[in-house]
């Protein structure tokens, strides 16, 4: 076997496994961010589901568009602190 096909198969050999390592690497990213997603988005639901059996349990609603207000703007205040 000549060297220049020897150095052909060798960086053949690297640039397959750097592929392969790229494609385990954007996958494992890809499952990661799908499980931060999903436990933010479990965490707004439940605060919302907080901010609004408080606002029905402990005050008078005198609109729901000022309940939804409210409720916009909690939520709006999580992103921001994010």
């Amino acid at each position: 076997m000549k060297i220049s096909q020897k150095l052909i198969s060798g960086i053949l050999g690297i640039a397959t496994l750097s592929v392969i390592i790229g494609a385990i690497n954007a996958h494992q990213q890809l499952k990661i961010a799908k499980y931060i997603a999903q436990q933010e988005a479990e965490e707004v639901a439940g605060l919302l589901g907080y901010f609004v059996s408080h606002e029905l349990e402990y005050h008078e609603i005198g609109s729901r568009d000022k309940m939804l207000a409210e409720l916009q703007e909690h939520v709006t205040s999580l992103h921001k602190k994010r």
